[in-house]
């Protein structure tokens, strides 16, 4: 009997000892690493620059009518986008 108790003690030690904030340093070390290399990696350009100015949004936009037009339900709404382009 004393030797199962003392096989939980050693037990139970080796469980708490290893449920150290160890593991929350090294996330939160982590996460201001990450926070810094956003920081350095960071390019300030706008929403139209990342889309691919003027010609990645037409390619978009034109995608966009497509799907559109082959919708029974809202093609309508969108034909008439189409006699505009021509």
């Amino acid at each position: 009997m004393k030797i199962i108790k003392l096989l939980s003690i050693l037990i139970l030690a080796f469980i708490f000892s290893n449920c150290s904030n160890k593991k929350d340093n090294n996330k939160q070390t982590n996460k201001a690493n990450l926070a810094v290399k956003i920081e350095e990696n960071f390019v300030e350009s706008s929403l139209f620059d990342r889309l691919g100015g003027e010609e990645g949004i037409s390619v978009i936009v034109d995608q966009i009518i497509e799907t559109h037009l082959k919708n029974p339900v809202i093609d309508h709404l969108f034909s008439r986008t189409l006699t505009t382009q021509l």
